[in-house]
């Protein structure tokens, strides 16, 4: 054994002192948790002040708006009108949605954007028909 050990041990004489050690090491252990509990809980005030301090940034300098591409759009609409798909196709696909999805990956950026195409030319006045999606 060590002297350090050796001069413990001498210096605990009783049960009493026993007693007063453990109800030492008890209070140490309660006071590190609440040291813990204390770092989580300004940890987490620091994450809110940073949070808001970025929302300010945010607000005060506000990103540019990207520029509106209205081809996916227009496709959209267009899909919706009698031009667009049949219920069978739909339905063999799973909806509207992925129905609009897939096709629109099918074309290529020229075809996309070509102001010629469908969907591209008199959207607004093609009526629309009720599709179940």
């Amino acid at each position: 054994m060590s002297t350090q050990h050796t001069e413990i041990i001498q210096m605990i004489q009783s049960y009493e002192d026993l007693s007063t050690i453990d109800s030492i090491m008890d209070a140490l252990k309660v006071r590190k948790t609440e040291l813990k509990n204390d770092k989580r809980l300004m940890a987490v005030k620091q994450r809110a002040l940073d949070k808001e301090a970025r929302k300010a940034e945010r607000k005060e300098n506000p990103a540019p708006k990207k520029e509106s591409v209205p081809w996916y759009r227009n496709f959209q609409k267009w899909s919706k009108t009698a031009d667009g798909p049949d219920k069978e196709e739909l339905e063999a696909i799973g909806g509207l949605r992925k129905w609009q999805s897939s096709e629109w990956k099918k074309l290529t950026k020229e075809q996309k954007e070509d102001p010629t195409a469908d969907w591209n030319f008199n959207v607004v006045e093609t009526p629309e028909i009720e599709v179940g999606a």
